[in-house]
């Protein structure tokens, strides 16, 4: 069985046509730019399957048909690529490029007409319309690859994908029916290239359903470039110029071709028709051109007024310096930042101007730019202002010495005088304290490493003074944090003018100092002066106050870091403060002892809370005439596990630092009044329970007072609360409220070791109190200054009754003191005469009988 070609292509044709009405439906579909390209692409197509289908005819007027459908297949191709083309290039630009391939298609047709199509029409039996549309094909296949071919030349190669199928597929076809066209124009009218035109049908079929499946329908148009602009012209001359040259031998006197000359009118209508276009496009061109050019001019107007107000009115001194480091141009803020004015610049080298203390830098930064040609430099400098003062500037080089329009350097000078002001400022304030204006804790420590470390290379000794001010919590607290700071500034002012230049004084925090004592300097001698010139009393808001410090003193032979020598320091400052009758403390390695001791009873301290260690021992409060129990006061004892029992002196202080004291002082009061209450009710006994300041200053003290009185039955009057002068005065108004309270639910107050402090009279008949209790140096001071001691004892006396208070004597050690106090009308007291402290049990039993020593024992101190 043989296959028809023709079929071979009818079938070929409609899967192509297929693909190609899919493609032009889904972009209908998506109302792409594109649709209207490829319905005339399926248009195309769908006439030249037409075309191979009147093939199966032997008709003559069918074979004229299929003729006719080429040339419109090839009206719709060449509108088809006109519309695909249309992304990014405007109608005109397209119109022109038609323009142009006609005319290459006309170049091609005229050459081919005076080689060979011109005989072969005249030999030609066919008749005039056949004849016609034989020849019509060749040129609108020329037209058509022309045009595609420009189309493509013009489009980045990334976006031909689909354009070039396409266009290639047209090309194919219609070289096809060149040759089918050229056959039939021949005598006999047959085909003699059968499989040819089929294999360039198929060829034109595929790639018509290939560009069909290409992602990118229409493409995007390019700048020619000048290798571009240079070939399309050559496309569209080339072909006129071989027109030209065969067309002339028949043009001549006595030859007649009026085919020839119609063409050739033609193409010369053609002609002008295109250069009428690439004038109108030239005008457009030049038009576009001068309008960018006046947008640009415009903008770089813009541009300089924008960079010249800079320039004007920047508050940083800008300056172009010349290779000859002369200047050359410079802002006016020179006037305003330097007081310069723009004359005394003129011939002036940079070196005459730069004579501050960076002057060096910022000329070896001009030199690097100059001679080694460094890119940028930035340096610091500092330049005489014209009223005399210097100002601090920080300066900028750019290299333009490559530029041909600056041919120099660009100098950005900036004044930066407040803010190094600032900057220092804010260096003083992170290393000074801002109150007294002393170094600070970080600049004192820093200042120490340096010197520990030069003494030890050199074998020197440095010392370390620390001291802080005993009774200034009084002073905060009975005038203020104000006038706290006053007296900080006043005894800061007083050790500066003990200390010498070299040395570092600082204050640490409160009311803390520091003395770094530099090697040539007697620490001892030191700390004498500071101490002897802080006990000077200080006149402040119509009071005279007295302050005292204690100073520790360590030096480098007994400490190898700092570390070690603030230690000591604070240890030997915390001996001072612990023994009342020194103000200096030299640090001896002993001393780390007691500081170990000290740390190892704060932490047994806190367990023994936990463990409940603390015993309350009572001792008696008697009647003075029969030595009969009256009262009974609680005093903590320490049941240590390893050191046996320890006595308040041993521990209280450090309770009190540590903040324990007031755990301590609830759990004292509520193990006195639970322990003792049964035998307190059956004979008339009360207890007398210390108040520390911190019990004091919260409103616990009533809650629990209040709940100890309900669970054991014990009447208010009964528990006696002593407190300290100093509790009652760090905050009187708080103090009077608190007990104030306590006295409305009967419990009575008691004001303990009544004449040691500087307001007594005062707080007498101010606070609530019932008892007064006498302490125990007025007693001692019968002994010593027997007048004195009885008119200052007769006269507290003669106030208590005044006052109807209860005094009671503490410290009776002698027969003779409780024989003087009795003569001198006091009732109560207590004391190793009668009793040392003992477990609460011992002493309620031996309550039951007389206190008074036996006759023998009278007059012999226990």
């Amino acid at each position: 069985m043989v296959v028809n070609p023709t079929s071979i292509r009818l079938v070929v044709g409609l899967v192509a046509l297929s693909f190609v009405v899919w493609r032009a439906q889904k972009e209908a579909l998506a109302k792409a730019d594109g649709s209207t390209g490829w319905v005339l692409c399926s248009v195309s197509l769908g006439a030249f399957v037409l075309r191979d289908g009147t093939g199966f005819s032997s008709n003559f007027v069918w074979r004229s048909a299929g003729a006719a459908l080429a040339v419109v297949a090839g009206g719709a191709a060449f509108g088809a690529l006109f519309l695909l083309s249309a992304q990014g290039s405007p109608t005109f630009q397209r119109i022109r490029e038609a323009i142009e391939a006609i005319l290459i298609a006309g170049g091609v047709c005229v050459t081919a007409w005076v080689v060979s199509i011109g005989d072969l029409v005249a030999a030609s039996a066919l008749g005039s319309v056949d004849k016609f549309l034989l020849v019509a094909s060749p040129v609108g296949a020329a037209a058509i690859a022309a045009y595609a071919l420009q189309v493509v030349m013009r489009t980045p190669p990334g976006a031909r994908s689909s354009l070039m199928s396409y266009a290639g597929g047209t090309a194919a076809i219609f070289v096809a029916e060149v040759i089918v066209a050229v056959d039939r124009l021949q005598p006999g009218a047959s085909n003699d290239r059968p499989t040819m035109t089929l294999v360039l049908s198929m060829i034109g079929y595929a790639l018509f359903a290939l560009g069909a499946t290409q992602p990118t329908t229409v493409p995007q148009t390019r700048l020619p470039t000048g290798r571009g602009s240079r070939l399309r012209w050559t496309l569209w001359l080339l072909p006129s110029s071989s027109a030209l040259a065969f067309a002339l031998p028949r043009l001549r006197p006595g030859i007649a071709d009026p085919t020839l000359l119609t063409i050739a009118g033609a193409l010369i209508a053609v002609h002008l028709v295109h250069q009428w276009f690439m004038v109108v496009e030239n005008h457009r061109l030049v038009a576009d051109l001068d309008r960018r050019v006046a947008e640009r001019t415009q903008e770089l107007t813009a541009r300089e007024v924008y960079y010249r107000g800079l320039f004007e009115h920047s508050t940083d001194v800008v300056a172009v310096v010349g290779p000859d480091y002369r200047f050359r141009d410079h802002t006016p803020s020179l006037t305003t930042v330097l007081g310069w004015r723009p004359e005394e610049l003129e011939n002036i080298r940079i070196d005459e101007l730069l004579t501050g203390q960076g002057a060096f830098e910022a000329l070896d930064a001009y030199r690097r730019i100059f001679e080694e040609n460094s890119r940028s430099e930035a340096v610091h400098d500092r330049l005489l202002h014209a009223d005399g003062t210097w100002r601090d500037v920080e300066i900028h080089l750019a290299n333009h010495l490559d530029d041909p329009v600056v041919q120099g350097v660009i100098a950005t000078t900036r004044d930066i005088t407040s803010r190094r002001r600032l900057e220092s400022e804010l260096l003083h304030q992170a290393f000074h304290d801002p109150l007294t204006g002393l170094a600070n804790r970080a600049l004192f420590r820093t200042t120490l490493e340096r010197s520990v470390e030069i003494a030890a290379a050199h074998h020197h000794t440095v010392a370390v003074l620390l001291l802080d001010l005993d009774g200034f919590k009084a002073v905060n607290d009975t005038l203020g944090h104000s006038a706290g700071d006053q007296v900080l500034r006043i005894f800061a002012d007083r050790m500066r003018g003990i200390v010498r230049v070299e040395d570092t004084l600082a204050r640490l925090g409160g009311d803390e100092f520091a003395i770094l004592v530099e090697p040539g300097a007697d620490p001892g001698l030191v700390a004498k002066r500071v101490v002897a010139e802080l006990s000077q009393p200080v006149a402040l808001e119509g009071n005279l106050l007295e302050l005292s410090a204690s100073v520790g003193i360590a030096d480098t032979r007994h400490a190898s870091t700092v570390d070690d020598l603030l230690r000591n320091a604070d240890v030997a400052m915390y001996a001072a403060k612990q023994d009342s009758g020194t103000a200096s403390v030299r640090f001896d390695p002993s001393m780390h002892e007691r500081s170990a001791r000290r740390l190892q009873l704060l932490t047994d301290l806190r367990g023994a809370i936990e463990r409940k260690e603390f015993e309350v021992w009572l001792q008696p409060i008697v009647n003075l005439a029969d030595g009969m129990a009256r009262g009974f006061e609680g005093l903590v004892r320490w049941a240590h596990p390893t050191e046996g029992i320890l006595y308040p002196g041993d521990f209280v202080p450090i309770a009190e630092e540590s903040g324990l004291i007031d755990v301590i002082g609830d759990m004292v009061l509520r193990r006195a009044v639970t322990e003792a209450a049964p035998l307190l009710k059956a004979n008339g006994w009360y207890v007398s329970v210390n108040v520390s300041t911190r019990q004091l200053d919260t409103t616990q003290l009533l809650v629990t007072v209040q709940e100890l009185l309900r669970t054991t039955g014990l009447p208010a009057e009964q528990l006696v609360l002593e407190i300290t002068e100093s509790a009652v005065m760090s905050d009187p108004e708080t103090a009077l409220i608190r007990l104030e309270r306590l006295a409305r639910i009967g419990v009575r107050i008691a004001l303990d070791d009544f004449g040691t402090g500087y307001s007594s009279l005062g707080v007498l008949s101010k606070f609530p109190f019932k008892l007064l209790k006498v302490d125990r140096t007025f007693v001692r001071a019968l002994h010593d200054d027997a007048a004195s001691a009885t008119a200052l004892l007769s006269a507290i006396d003669e106030i208590g009754r005044a006052l109807d208070l209860t005094i009671v004597a503490e410290g009776i050690e002698t027969d003779e003191e409780r024989s003087s106090l009795l003569a001198l009308g006091y009732s109560y007291g207590q004391g190793f005469l009668f009793s040392r402290a003992i477990p609460a049990a011992e002493a309620l039993r031996a309550a039951s009988s007389s206190f008074m020593p036996a006759p023998a024992a009278a007059g012999v101190r226990p």
